[in-house]
């Protein structure tokens, strides 16, 4: 973690693991939903050897992906962007996150807070349910509050576009269930009574 960038993961050595995500936006009834008494959704990688030096771990015979432990990913790939106008971006996660397009950063949700709230969009009720239930027990009147390290920055293309895509998402494990919804609006996002764009979770086709 970064202390001087909102605790977000910053690559300092090479990941413990590897692997392709067909998407970042893990779902309804998935990240953020315990299985049972205590068992949490495990959607990282499991089984890898040690990284060489992570002997702390190894002193509490804990494997170090162990959701006990902290969780730390960076996911990187290609977002198509279909049809020119604007767009935003989004996370819902348990922890810091943050989204980059290229090397500009897009999105923050620096606080443990998860949720990045925006005027310039809304949730529908039933995509955020998970995270509301787990990470604010329950209290839709949480849902509007925002931070000072949140923002969102409106994307304008004047084409479609595949464009170099990064999340960062970073975990404590006093947070669980661990989990990270990515969402955005499109030009052609539906609207709320409102009048407000709904963001939705980025569908696996368009990474």
């Amino acid at each position: 973690m970064d202390p001087n960038d909102f605790q977000l993961p910053r690559l300092l050595t090479a990941p413990a693991a590897v692997r392709v995500d067909p998407q970042i936006a893990f779902g309804k009834g998935n990240g953020f939903v315990m299985k049972g008494e205590d068992q949490q959704t495990i959607w990282w990688p499991t089984g890898y050897a040690m990284p060489p030096g992570w002997t702390g771990v190894a002193r509490f015979d804990m494997k170090a992906w162990d959701p006990n432990l902290f969780a730390a990913v960076i996911w990187k790939g290609y977002i198509r962007l279909p049809k020119a106008g604007t767009y935003y971006f989004a996370t819902v996660s348990t922890g810091p996150a943050a989204v980059y397009l290229g090397q500009a950063r897009v999105a923050l949700a620096g606080s443990y807070n998860g949720l990045l709230i925006s005027d310039a969009f809304t949730y529908a009720k039933e995509d955020i349910q998970d995270f509301v239930q787990s990470r604010l027990y329950g209290h839709w009147d949480w849902v509007g509050s925002k931070h000072d390290a949140m923002y969102v920055v409106p994307v304008t293309i004047d084409r479609p576009r595949d464009l170099p895509f990064e999340v960062r998402h970073s975990n404590p494990r006093a947070f669980r269930p661990i989990g990270i919804d990515l969402f955005w609006v499109t030009p052609d996002s539906p609207r709320d009574a409102s009048g407000k764009p709904v963001a939705q979770i980025v569908p696996s086709d368009a990474l």
